[in-house]
């Protein structure tokens, strides 16, 4: 099943089928750039897509199937 479009969001990660996450990198004029690696993984990120042909925000929410983390929102007394 895959997500609703609402639900991709910058630096979220989204399992697919393939047994990989991808992570959203930035989203521009409706494009998602997103990096993969192997589900529950702590390899490096690599590249998703080709650099010159993102997917459509559509197209990247359907062969999602499941929202595993948001970025954590950081407040003004955060310590960076």
């Amino acid at each position: 099943m895959s997500i609703a479009v609402s639900e991709v969001v910058l630096e979220g990660i989204y399992s697919v089928d393939d047994h990989r996450e991808h992570i959203v990198r930035g989203i521009v004029n409706g494009k998602v750039f997103f990096e993969t690696r192997e589900e529950n993984s702590d390899a490096e990120w690599s590249p998703g897509h080709a650099v010159d042909n993102p997917p459509s925000i559509e197209s990247f929410a359907a062969v999602c199937q499941h929202l595993n983390s948001k970025p954590a929102r950081r407040s003004p007394h955060d310590k960076v």
